[in-house]
């Protein structure tokens, strides 16, 4: 499964970088980055049954299809993260995305296994900057310092 979610960020990764820069999908992506890792908080602090509350108050904005919801569900669950990773990509592969919205899919698939996996904020903001193409990196490197504590 690793292979084809490298190839299919590949593809959406030069999908993006071919297309005129689209300021309301970065808004998007920005979006969904800054979700997941509001939702790593809540897991660490208060636990991965505590995820559930959290994406029961669902934002359409954020998440327009409920995929980064049934995934975070599916982490409260219990599921094993191998069937997950199956599911959402199988879930990925039905949906047939592209561009942006593809990598929005891929984003959420590796931020809730990292989530699942127990990795901190900053071990999952490193792990989601490094597959971003550079239009979306640079949206969370700007919102990062815009928001950097003085």
């Amino acid at each position: 499964m690793d292979r084809y979610f490298y190839e299919e960020l590949k593809c959406r990764c030069r999908e993006i970088n071919e297309l005129p820069v689209d300021p309301d999908r970065v808004k998007e992506a920005l979006g969904v980055y800054l979700a997941i890792l509001r939702l790593s908080v809540v897991a660490r602090d208060e636990g991965l049954l505590a995820l559930e509350a959290e994406v029961n108050k669902p934002d359409p904005s954020i998440d327009p299809d409920g995929f980064l919801r049934m995934l975070i569900l599916s982490v409260a669950d219990g599921y094993d993260p191998e069937l997950l990773e199956e599911n959402a990509l199988c879930r990925y592969a039905a949906l047939n995305a592209s561009d942006y919205r593809g990598f929005i899919l891929l984003m959420c698939i590796r931020g809730t296994l990292m989530i699942q996996f127990g990795h901190n904020r900053n071990t999952i903001a490193t792990g989601l900057k490094a597959m971003c193409p550079p239009a979306i990196l640079k949206a969370i490197e700007d919102h990062e310092e815009a928001n950097k504590p003085v």
